[in-house]
């Protein structure tokens, strides 16, 4: 239905000559025409429209007059509060809050047949779901998965479009993988980002803990087994790479605010590393760091291994220790792919 043609039943709708059909068609105006939609009424359309809608209303919530409320009173339910906005703005203000009001999802959009499942996220925030491996997945607004209900064979397949956060139950014996555009992501058990952008085409993988392999396949309808066109890369905790398939580009990187990896081990024992120092030399800095990041620190020369640093840094985020450690020192930090460059003239 067009603009023009939704006029003309919206203005038989004012005459009270639509049928039960026109009349549905008026309620779901919004997602055929879009939630901006102007729409050029008189004012006395504008005031009967207003009306009509109110006796709806009133009808709905089962009221027994119609009332029409002053536009600066005070309005006590939500109802009467988007219809007030119909006065300020006219019907496209109506439209825009009966959407955001009232059609407002709260959950997944669950479609399921023969089998496979795909549940699409159109709400405003992360909706987690439950695989039947046990391996959890927190889907973003905007964004879609794709699975079997049931894991059968060899391995375990989702496909993503959009993002998601991935909590893969431990399997060695079945792999688990997720297709993202051109690229799959293959792990046995981690937790891990993967993020799709469909502008640019890009994918975006993120480890959190693990290790995930990341790799480009072939487009094989006929896909019995996972053909790599690349070797790909093998990722670690606070690691990531994003791949630009329009030039078959991958960069690797660190994560934006890396995070310490657990070891269970060590918990266990109490022998968690404080990062509190007392003229601690920096090679040995650098060593803690290495063990609670999993990432590897490279010094741009000898000199810099004479330097000591003394503070406590416990609290402070991964980049935030490293400022205050370099500024300390009189140094800087560089991030190369996954691993991080002290730089600087060093000490005597």
């Amino acid at each position: 239905m067009n603009k023009s043609e939704f006029r003309q039943l919206l203005r038989k709708y004012l005459d009270g000559e639509c049928n039960d059909e026109e009349i549905q068609k008026i309620d779901h105006w919004y997602s055929l025409l879009g939630e901006h939609t102007e729409l050029d009424l008189t004012e006395t359309e504008k005031e009967k429209l207003k009306n009509r809608l109110w006796q709806k209303i009133e009808a709905g919530s089962g009221a027994s007059e119609v009332q029409v409320i002053p536009l600066l009173r005070r309005f006590k339910t939500r109802w009467i509060a988007a219809a007030a906005l119909l006065l300020i703005g006219g019907f496209s203000y109506w439209a825009l809050l009966k959407e955001n009001l009232f059609y407002e999802r709260t959950t997944l959009t669950v479609v399921s047949q023969n089998g496979i499942s795909e549940q699409i996220n159109e709400t405003r925030s992360t909706q987690k779901i439950q695989l039947s491996d046990g391996s959890v997945v927190e889907l973003s607004p905007e964004s879609s998965i794709r699975f079997t209900e049931k894991f059968e064979g060899d391995k375990r397949e989702v496909f993503l479009s959009g993002n998601a956060f991935f909590k893969v139950a431990r399997n060695p014996e079945k792999p688990f993988y997720v297709y993202c555009g051109k690229i799959v992501t293959q792990v046995l058990g981690t937790s891990f980002w993967v993020r799709g952008n469909k502008s640019s085409k890009a994918v975006e993988v993120e480890v959190r803990t693990g290790k995930v392999s990341v790799f480009e396949q072939k487009n094989d309808k006929n896909r019995k087994e996972n053909v790599k066109v690349s070797a790909g890369v093998i990722l670690t905790p606070n690691q990531k790479v994003v791949y630009f398939s329009d030039n078959d580009h991958w960069v690797t990187g660190l994560s934006a605010n890396p995070l310490p990896i657990v070891d269970e081990v060590r918990k266990q024992e109490k022998t968690l590393i404080s990062f509190a120092f007392n003229e601690t030399p920096l090679p040995l800095v650098l060593k803690d760091l290495e063990q609670v990041y999993g990432i590897d620190f490279m010094m741009e020369n000898e000199s810099l291994r004479n330097c000591t640093f003394t503070g406590e840094i416990m609290h402070q985020t991964l980049y935030n220790k490293l400022e205050l450690i370099c500024q300390a020192i009189d140094a800087t930090y560089e991030i190369r792919g996954t691993h991080i460059l002290i730089s600087g003239k060093g000490c005597n």
